[in-house]
């Protein structure tokens, strides 16, 4: 008996252990294939509008670098019309489905692979935005949908696929499974840990030894000189800080500048084109990812500080128009670039303080400090910077500005930009989980249709008897044609009996104006509205034709609260054992 129950055990954490590798290896292979698919085509086509000043007459190049975005947003507007939602999807989306359990983002894979198709248009053509965003998003879609091979929940896919997608794009198996658990999965669980780490140790893997992909950037041995440097770090993060907030007030106005102008939505990538375009014929460095202005920058700064801040501030406009008007494409590169030009500036201004201090050690500062408030993960981009440059001193110089920077950012506008564009949909991420699940479930699927009912004309004592007999407290009033006109209480009416309870009609008695809710009222906006309540139910009224369809306990709502925070609870803090294949949808 022994015998068999310990090989059963060891046959079931053989099967958990193979379950695990499997998932790991399926979702973090298709993940950092689509990653680095996305980042070699951007790279192979991304710098073609700016040789075209060099290769061809003057107003051949003017007409190109002005042509090219506008007609890529042209195509991008158009491309975006098909997608379910008529709008880029981006790192927001991907939260909201792992937050909700896919109940109020569903990550369609016609979605996903137009979303990757009109980002690479985007990029290709010269918007001034970022590869990473569409690269978790696809890596987000393509993973949910392997949910019928691998028979895991599509939570823990998504974040596997999210994890693999950052850890191809940046070298950074770590950071991609902190940012899986920071920013996207939100909690953290062995069930989600174990295959999430082997997601991003192939997408890593891939990445590095199987296709020799660019690191983003490297650094030679830095050294922090000068102890009082450590308060230059805590300033930059500060003013870093100040700065990521004017980038996303600018984004927000950018967006409410695209909602005013009275032209389709399909067009309006298309202006924002124009404009960079014409911007670009001054400082061609603003478009595309600015990849390659980043890395110049960092090893070999413009000597020139009126340069970077021109280039600083035409970035900022650039990149807010792009998200603003509908182009496709994120947010993380267009943060970097503006980061490092940043601290840049700022290195340059320590170093008449400190000659030998190093600039590039700030401009890494001003990239985490300005990134990381930006797409809410201090954790992951601090990891991101170690990770590539191995280094200690530098690292810590960043945990320093990046702690104060999230603390300014955070306090004058909130978490990040995708917590603000999901809080602008009516999604409210900073209660947690909780409220956005039950906001999912209407009352109808826990509400009960037996109840109490009487009739207006109905008098005081037949009511009662009513009321004793079904034993409750509690009547609802309805018409001959069941529509609701209000209650009535077992205290109302003893209250009234010594009267005349044959006599008097229920219809004098009764409450018009009590609290009642929709058959789509949500389990949440159920709670939020019964506090101060006294009863024993609530009814459910359908506001169109204001007939009773049956009434809500509070106990029910308490009872599906409990249900609710009990199975989230149980997914969040699951042990190994928990890992398993449940069907979820």
């Amino acid at each position: 008996m022994r015998d068999t129950l310990l090989i059963q055990t060891s046959v079931d954490l053989i099967s958990r252990v193979l379950r695990v590798l499997l998932v790991g290896l399926l979702v973090g292979s298709s993940s950092s294939l689509v990653a680095l698919a996305m980042i070699k085509f951007i790279s192979f086509g991304g710098h073609r509008i700016i040789e075209f000043e060099n290769t061809h007459p003057g107003a051949i190049a003017v007409l190109m670098i002005v042509g090219i975005p506008a007609v890529g947003g042209l195509i991008v507007g158009h491309i975006v019309q098909f997608m379910s939602s008529q709008r880029p999807h981006n790192p927001a989306d991907v939260i909201l489905a792992a937050q909700s359990n896919l109940k109020l983002a569903h990550l369609k894979l016609k979605d996903g692979a137009l979303n990757f198709i009109a980002s690479i248009i985007s990029l290709v053509s010269g918007a001034s935005l970022g590869q990473y965003g569409p690269i978790v998003n696809m890596g987000a879609t393509l993973s949910a949908h392997l949910h019928n091979i691998t028979r895991t929940e599509q939570t823990v896919l998504i974040g596997c696929g999210v994890a693999a997608a950052i850890s191809s794009a940046f070298h950074a198996p770590i950071a991609g499974i902190i940012f899986a658990h920071e920013v996207i999965l939100r909690h953290n669980s062995l069930r989600a840990f174990a295959p999430i780490t082997v997601a991003a140790a192939v997408g890593f893997y891939l990445s590095k030894f199987v296709f020799y992909s660019e690191h983003l950037f490297q650094m030679e041995f830095v050294q922090i000189l000068y102890l009082a440097e450590f308060a230059g770090f805590t300033v930059i993060g500060i003013f870093a800080g100040l700065l990521a907030v004017f980038f996303l007030r600018t984004v927000l106005y950018a967006n409410l500048l695209s909602a005013r102008l009275p032209l389709p939505q399909k067009f309006k990538p298309m202006i924002a084109g124009l404009c960079i375009g014409v911007l670009a014929l001054k400082i061609p460095e603003i478009l595309g990812v600015g990849d390659g202005v980043m890395r110049l920058t960092l090893y070999s700064p413009p000597s020139s500080a009126i340069e970077i801040a021109t280039l600083l501030i035409a970035k900022i406009v650039a990149a807010a128009l792009c998200l603003g008007f509908g182009f496709a494409g994120g947010v993380f590169s267009p943060a970097l670039l503006i980061g490092v030009l940043f601290g840049t500036l700022f290195g340059m201004g320590v170093e008449l303080l400190f000659p030998y201090s190093n600039i590039a050690v700030y401009a890494v500062c001003g990239m985490a400090a300005v990134t990381s408030p930006i797409i809410g993960a201090p954790l992951t981009t601090i990891l991101i910077i170690f990770e590539l440059t191995h280094n200690y001193e530098l690292t810590t110089a960043v945990m320093i500005s990046v702690v104060f920077s999230n603390i300014i950012a955070y306090r004058l506008f909130g978490r990040s930009l995708f917590d603000f564009q999901l809080k602008s949909r009516g999604y409210d991420l900073s209660h947690g989980r909780d409220p956005l699940i039950l906001s999912t479930t209407s009352i109808a699927n826990i509400g009960r249709r037996a109840c109490s009912r009487v009739k207006p004309d109905m008098t005081i004592q037949a009511s009662i008897d009513l009321l004793v007999e079904d034993e409750t407290n509690e009547a609802f009033v309805v018409d001959t044609g069941q529509h609701f006109i209000g209650s009535v209480t077992l205290t109302a009416l003893v209250k009234h009996s010594a009267t005349d309870a044959t006599l008097m009609a229920v219809e004098d008695l009764v409450n018009r104006h009590g609290l009642r809710f929709g058959p789509d009222t949500s389990i949440w906006d159920a709670m939020r509205e019964i506090k101060g309540f006294v009863g024993e139910s609530v009814p459910i009224v359908d506001k169109k034709s204001g007939k009773l369809s049956g009434i809500v306990y509070e106990a029910d709502l308490i009872e599906a609260y409990m249900q609710t925070v009990l199975e989230l609870r149980s997914e969040e803090t699951a042990n190994a054992q928990g890992f398993k294949g449940t069907g979820h949808d």
